[in-house]
């Protein structure tokens, strides 16, 4: 479990530094909100993703909510990245008027439909990626 907690820590430095660079254009503080609450965000809809990937597994509930931190740990700083990033270079460029109104409303629609997209993809793969860790689990 220590490996799986570095590796999600590596993650979330990565995921900060991507974000960070995205909203250059925030003041200090506002990039560090959006950081936070981003990321917090991030963490409750991969939470949400994992139990009801999980809510599916048939193991014994505490083996299944193992397998559930651990994906949440892996998954939660990957979303931030696949979202937030994104998300924080569209507002920078719709603060500093870089965005006409057509190319704001394509730029949405893409980051909506690829949100839908990896989420749905996420739900198979986290399941198949829990159902894996059970199976390969030494007990």
């Amino acid at each position: 479990m220590l490996f799986i907690v570095v590796i999600s820590i590596i993650l979330y430095i990565v995921s900060f530094v991507v974000i960070y660079y995205n909203v250059n254009n925030f003041e200090k503080n506002k990039k560090v909100t959006f950081l936070i609450i981003g990321s917090i965000v991030m963490f409750i809809l991969t939470y949400i993703l994992c139990t009801f990937t999980s809510a599916k597994i048939d193991f014994a509930k505490k083996l299944v909510d193992i397998t559930k931190i651990t994906a949440i740990l892996i998954f939660a700083p990957l979303n931030s990245i696949i979202f937030l990033a994104p998300i924080g270079n569209t507002i920078s460029k719709l603060k500093n008027n870089e965005l006409k109104e057509g190319k704001l409303i394509r730029r949405v629609g893409l980051i909506t439909i690829i949100g839908m997209l990896v989420i749905l993809l996420e739900f198979n793969y986290i399941n198949n990626f829990q159902i894996q860790l059970l199976n390969n689990a030494d007990f």
